[in-house]
């Protein structure tokens, strides 16, 4: 029973027991005597008693219906509370003023602890403002600035409605991080299947035109003597490594057939500065792999080549004789996570055409080059998520910079 409908039947009930005698005071006695008025009060007192003796029944029942109500409300919010708290959105409430109501922790790392509407970056807060106004706001996606982080979220608004009217507002906000590398994955199967059909008709003519050369050399390896042996022998050595670079794009064209892989970036990087030293005698590199056991996805092949075309660079700009830091490190920026190889040469350095046009397809300042190293470079680089640049290193040369997500340790 309602505590306020039973508070309100005992009062009435009260007044008219009062009210009752008034009137036995007004109405004039049937008998005469002490008497008879003590018996009329003796009665009347025991009707008072027992309506006093009611009230004290039923106030006491009203009062344990109210505090059984407050510890259901009680009970309620706590609920309220938890279910708020596990929610793995952000969730804000506000009043019609704008001011905030309750904030889960979620939207509290989000959006840090202001207590109003006003508070809320720009496009959030013009999203309140329509809410409040009885309006839809459109879904929105923005970045939040988590300290120096920038945090993707999509925001979804609503008035709430209260009696016709609109009495606060509602936001929910959903972190993008986790799709959004999703999507970039999803890109990259997607960009690799594409890229893997063009090459694998140039892979194709590329065996053939290999295969060739290679018959056609080692016949004359069997005929000729001396300077003409050695044209020879360096002929095959350049028609072997044609035919491995033709495996690798016939693998890449294929690349579903394994899927993508975990690539231990330390492993690739130690494996393409070994394949070098060897075919660059005079040459020394320097490593300093700081990554053991973090890896990227993506293709091995692909990123090897990479890899192994920013050295070639590096090696071909520096003195002869000289040396090739590589270095690899797991950074931190505004915009993630990295994996990073550095690649330092102590070559001429970059001029501003260089750093402009160093990208562009068929620009090449080396004698024979294609122009095609470092733009296949990039374009490998960003089909895994990543970049790469090119900066003058303190001191003189150049540096080229590997960046890529990074994927799942490997135990």
């Amino acid at each position: 029973m309602n505590p306020t409908l039973v508070t309100s039947v005992l009062a009435g009930f009260m007044v008219g027991v009062v009210i009752a005698l008034i009137l036995v005071r007004l109405t004039p006695p049937r008998r005469s005597g002490l008497a008879a008025r003590a018996n009329d009060a003796a009665a009347w007192a025991g009707v008072l008693s027992q309506a006093l003796r009611e009230l004290k029944t039923r106030q006491a029942v009203a009062d344990s219906q109210r505090e059984d109500a407050e510890s259901r409300a009680v009970q309620a919010e706590l609920l309220y509370r938890v279910i708020l708290d596990s929610v793995p959105n952000g969730v804000v409430t506000f009043d019609g003023a704008g001011a905030l109501v309750t904030v889960n922790p979620v939207a509290r790392r989000l959006l840090g602890t202001g207590a109003a509407g006003t508070d809320l970056p720009f496009p959030l807060a013009t999203q309140l403002q329509t809410a409040l106004s009885g309006g839809t706001p459109p879904y929105l996606e923005t970045d939040l600035m988590v300290g120096s982080a920038a945090i993707p979220v999509g925001v979804q608004t609503r008035p709430l409605a209260v009696g016709g009217s609109t009495a606060g507002a509602v936001m929910v906000l959903v972190e993008l991080a986790e799709l959004r590398r999703l999507q970039t994955r999803a890109r990259l199967v997607e960009e690799l299947a594409d890229l893997g059909q063009l090459t694998a008709g140039i892979a194709h003519e590329f065996r053939n035109a290999s295969g060739t050369l290679r018959a056609a050399a080692q016949f004359l390896a069997g005929k000729v003597e001396g300077p003409a042996r050695e044209a020879v022998d360096d002929l095959l050595q350049e028609t072997d490594r044609l035919a491995r670079v033709t495996t690798d794009l016939l693998d890449f064209a294929r690349p579903w057939e394994r899927g993508i892989e975990s690539v231990e970036l330390d492993a690739v990087v130690q494996e393409v500065a070994q394949h070098l030293q060897a075919a660059f005698p005079a040459y020394r590199a320097e490593l300093t792999l700081s990554c053991p056991g973090r890896t990227v996805l993506g293709k091995g092949t692909l990123l090897a080549r990479v890899v192994d075309n920013l050295v070639r660079n590096a090696i071909e700009a520096g003195p002869q004789g000289g040396s090739v830091l590589l270095r690899t490190s797991e950074i931190a920026d505004e915009s993630g996570r990295w994996l990073t190889l550095q690649v330092m040469d102590r070559g001429a350095g970059l001029t501003v055409q260089d750093e402009e046009e160093a990208f562009f397809p068929f620009r090449s300042t080396k004698a024979g080059g294609t122009g095609m190293g470092l733009t296949l470079a990039r374009k490998i680089a960003r089909l895994h998520g990543g970049t790469v640049t090119l900066a003058n290193r303190d001191g003189g040369g150049a540096v080229a910079t590997l960046k890529l997500p990074p994927g799942e340790a490997v135990a």
